[in-house]
């Protein structure tokens, strides 16, 4: 099948080489031109592993094309959006404008019976109105959502291979030819959804703010667990172990951070405050709260180890949200270190990918590798669980550092082998935070 993608951002350059790879004939469009060459030469601008081999195979073989030319997805049967919703300023919300201008600019090219598939993530509402808005200007297409599950690190086998599609559609004309598109995917077992507009809307933002109320209530606990005598570490595992609950995001640690839970938990926060459900907003904007606080008791504790230190230095191992990605937006690490700067510490970065990032403190010091993040270091913290830092010598670092204290807040090295070393290795099981 002819498809088009409209918008190769992180979500949609992954769902266009997905499809090329399931033997679609897929146009990618996208209107930033230098996005777009660097792309065709095989210099993509973020880190996602196994995407620039799904990209490259599918340029080669001519399965994926990509453009920057609205027109070219004429032809196609399906067309996805999947261009980006930011946060508008002072978290009031998300920001459709791109969603209207990439409908806008794909209409002249519709033909009859096609079908538009949102895969953005908006509030409730937005694709009645966008629905309204193709049936104005191209009575005879069809609008479907069918929302994204993927995690950055994880996006190309997250889209190859999830654990379930959703469809928001109108008709079962359109299920079917979602069912065309995801056809390999559905027969390796895969379930399948049918459901309305605003549920397709609604369960993407529950879905994250779940999950960042997890990471929330988590931090809690073990700040609870820190005063209580508690181990809580061991009241972590036993949660897991509950059914009803699960194992995965109860880890304490920095927080959670990224593109996707900070902006969607706040924009469920906005939307159920102009829906009248104030109970609802007043939970969102709370777990958020505390995924910011987090930030601040942690740089608060760091703080309180060098009072005494003049010139301290802190060396921070991870720039990214999470590993496996260079993404650096809202990163805890990132905010954690604006806070130690303002305290007058000099910090000092180290990120296997990242080398700078937008927007941090000019006095933050980026670097490559850790080693030379920790040297002269009074503190360290592991705040990204990249793989590199599980093989570190503890005893080799030791004669490096001014002060042999490491603070894993992503629970990624191993402490017996750290204590071994004469390390005071602390962790956020037992770092007393309140």
């Amino acid at each position: 099948m002819r498809v088009s993608v409209i918008g190769l951002g992180r979500l949609g350059l992954v769902h266009a080489a997905a499809l090329a790879s399931l033997g679609h004939r897929v146009v990618g469009i996208e209107t930033n031109t230098e996005r777009v060459g660097k792309i065709l030469d095989g210099t993509l601008e973020i880190h996602e592993p196994g995407l620039a081999d799904l990209v490259r195979s599918a340029l080669t073989d001519g399965t994926l094309d990509v453009t920057s030319q609205p027109s070219t997805a004429m032809g196609a049967r399906v067309h996805f959006l999947t261009v980006g919703t930011p946060e508008l300023a002072f978290h009031e919300g998300f920001n459709a404008g791109y969603l209207e201008s990439a409908l806008r600019s794909l209409v002249p090219f519709l033909q009859p019976g096609d079908l538009v598939v949102g895969k953005s993530t908006v509030p409730p509402g937005t694709a009645v109105a966008l629905a309204a808005q193709l049936h104005r200007e191209s009575p005879d297409a069809e609008l479907a959502w069918n929302p994204e599950f993927l995690a950055e690190g994880t996006a190309v086998r997250d889209t190859l291979a999830p654990q379930r599609l959703i469809y928001g559609v109108s008709s079962q004309e359109a299920a079917g030819r979602l069912d065309e598109v995801y056809q390999p995917i559905l027969d390796t077992g895969t379930h399948r959804v049918i459901t309305d507009l605003a549920t397709a809307e609604l369960v993407k933002l529950a879905t994250n703010a779940f999950l960042a109320t997890k990471i929330s209530f988590i931090n809690t606990i073990a700040q609870l667990a820190a005063t209580s005598g508690a181990d809580a570490l061991q009241t972590a595992q036993l949660l897991g172990t509950d059914t009803r609950i699960g194992a995965s995001h109860l880890n304490p640690g920095l927080g959670y951070g990224g593109g996707c839970l900070p902006k969607d938990t706040r924009g469920l926060a906005y939307y159920a405050q102009h829906a009248g459900a104030m109970e609802a907003a007043q939970f969102f904007a709370q777990v958020d709260i505390i995924n910011t606080v987090q930030r601040q008791h942690i740089a608060e504790w760091v703080i309180a180890q060098l009072l005494e230190r003049q010139g301290s230095q802190v060396a921070i191992l991870g720039a990214s949200f999470k590993a496996d990605t260079d993404d650096t937006r809202e990163s805890p690490s990132i905010a954690l270190a604006h806070v130690l700067i303002s305290a007058g510490l000099r910090v000092r970065i180290a990120d296997p990918v990242v080398v700078a990032s937008c927007g941090a403190d000019s006095r933050l010091e980026f670097v490559r590798t850790a080693e030379e993040a920790m040297r002269e270091a009074d503190v360290t913290l592991v705040a990204t669980a990249w793989p590199e830092y599980r093989h570190l010598n503890p005893e080799a670092l030791l004669p490096t550092v001014r002060r042999p204290l490491i603070v894993d807040t992503r629970h990624c090295l191993d402490s017996e082998n750290w204590r071994n070393a004469s390390w005071d290795y602390r962790s956020m099981f037992n770092l007393p935070l309140h």
